[in-house]
């Protein structure tokens, strides 16, 4: 199965005991959604997602021998996302396949290399709105979470974003490889000054954070609603720019198998 779903928890005190039983749930991501309209749906046949309903890149996903190999744009189909593995079949090479504005084809490679703890450890960015390769690294907390990531960018490495606090609830993808897969969309949000995406790799939810995109910083802080397994459903993210502070919101769905 590709597309782990995950566990979560909640307490359940039983009559007759001393200690409460925990009863468990399995729980996958079914939409997130954002307050300035962007919105993902992510479906489903039995517990293999097929489809991202709102997402540009592609929204159609294509299998061989229960393995993810393409991504399909089905009102472009032209434009297609090629998913390669290593030995240990962790995703390592993404290739975009298309044609630009002035209708010539283009074929652009995103690489990505592991730590020991099999998570991302650097990423070289290959997309068709870069002139060059975008080299990056990722740093990780004692807990798994994306603690700093790292671009290369004028001559010398930069801190382009750092998750300064976390919570102790467990991030909506948290072990789904659909985090993984999406894992070069947060570097290019970065890379671009748009949201906090480090979401798709994370355990736990960020509380504070700093971006920074060319000269500008942008400091962020968050407040969550969870469910009743501790996933967020809502939250509630303060952004300011230059003393200059904007709000938005952002929605969570999931459905959860006892």
């Amino acid at each position: 199965m590709l597309f782990v779903s995950f566990s979560c928890k909640k307490k359940q005190i039983v009559v007759g005991e001393e200690e409460p039983v925990e009863v468990k749930a399995t729980c996958s991501i079914t939409s997130n959604g954002r307050s300035e309209g962007i919105r993902y749906d992510f479906i489903y046949d039995e517990a293999t997602m097929v489809n991202i309903n709102g997402f540009n890149d592609f929204d159609t996903f294509i299998y061989e021998g229960g393995v993810l190999r393409k991504g399909i744009n089905s009102r472009d189909k032209s434009y297609s996302v090629t998913f390669f593995y290593d030995a240990k079949k962790l995703l390592n090479k993404v290739v975009f396949d298309g044609k630009d504005g002035q209708n010539k084809p283009f074929s652009h490679a995103t690489t990505l290399t592991y730590n020991a703890s099999n998570r991302i450890e650097s990423m070289k960015l290959g997309l068709p709105i870069f002139d060059d390769m975008v080299d990056t690294r990722f740093n990780y907390d004692a807990k798994g979470n994306l603690q700093t990531l790292s671009a290369y960018l004028d001559g010398q490495w930069q801190t382009i974003l750092e998750n300064t606090a976390f919570d102790e609830k467990s991030a909506p993808y948290k072990n789904q490889q659909i985090g993984q897969v999406l894992s070069y969309f947060m570097v290019y949000s970065v890379l671009t000054g748009g949201n906090n995406l480090s979401y798709f790799l994370n355990q736990n939810n960020v509380k504070t954070a700093r971006m920074k995109s060319g000269n500008t910083t942008i400091a962020l802080s968050y407040t969550y609603q969870y469910n009743e397994y501790g996933y967020p459903v809502k939250s509630e993210i303060t952004r300011t720019v230059n003393n200059k502070i904007t709000s938005l919101s952002e929605y969570f769905t999931y459905l959860c198998k006892k």
